[in-house]
């Protein structure tokens, strides 16, 4: 109990990019001898007020006081209005250390990860590799950081080759499965004009376009 301790707040654990940061956290914490506490929304997307109401109480039950810093994977918390409630709560309240992980905070300081390389590189390599040529792009939300990041490099990407992208082949949608499926049915209204392969700039609208 006389460990120094840290929070985190988080929606949906189980999924990989949340696993991999709570395992790369927990590692470096327990070797600078912290613990870390985890609070989580089983599911970061909730299909009812009820639900929504239970699953975000988790971070009202919290004492903030026991930790030195507050970690919020803001990103993974998409119940509407729940995570500026916490940067909120935390600023009128909370003295220590605040870091808010893949959003802009206007209030603490913010880490986000590199989106454009990996992206640079799939496009890449469609070129390269697969030497496909007409290359359509499933972007995120439009005013999101990752989406701008993602969809800078799939431009630069295909500029850096000399090939030409068509602006009505680039679609914005919510990192969600049901954006790949919409986009899917919206390209096969056109079976004769479809492009030679499609990027998406997560694996969840990629899994809901190759559904379709």
């Amino acid at each position: 109990m006389g460990r120094k301790k840290f929070a985190i707040l988080v929606g949906q654990p189980d999924e990989e990019y949340q696993t991999r940061f709570i395992e790369g956290f927990l590692g470096k914490a327990y070797k600078d001898d912290f613990d870390a506490c985890i609070f989580s929304m089983y599911r970061k997307y909730q299909d009812n007020e009820v639900r929504e109401k239970g699953e975000s109480n988790i971070f009202n039950l919290i004492n903030y006081d026991m930790f030195e810093a507050v970690v919020i994977l803001k990103d993974t918390i998409q119940t509407a209005g729940v995570a500026e409630a916490i940067e909120e709560k935390l600023l009128e309240s909370y003295k220590k250390p605040v870091v808010v992980v893949e959003y802009e905070s206007k209030h603490f300081h913010s880490i986000q990860t590199d989106g454009y390389a990996g992206m640079y590189n799939m496009v890449s390599h469609m070129i390269e590799v697969h030497g496909y040529k007409d290359i359509a792009f499933l972007a995120g939300k439009k005013w999101h950081s990752h989406s701008i990041q993602r969809t800078n490099a799939y431009k630069d990407a295909m500029r850096d080759h000399g090939l030409e992208f068509k602006d009505e082949w680039i679609m914005y949608g919510d990192f969600w499965y049901k954006s790949g499926e919409q986009w899917a049915d919206r390209l096969l209204q056109n079976p004769d004009e479809l492009p030679e392969a499609v990027v998406c700039a997560n694996d969840c609208m990629a899994i809901g376009l190759a559904r379709v």
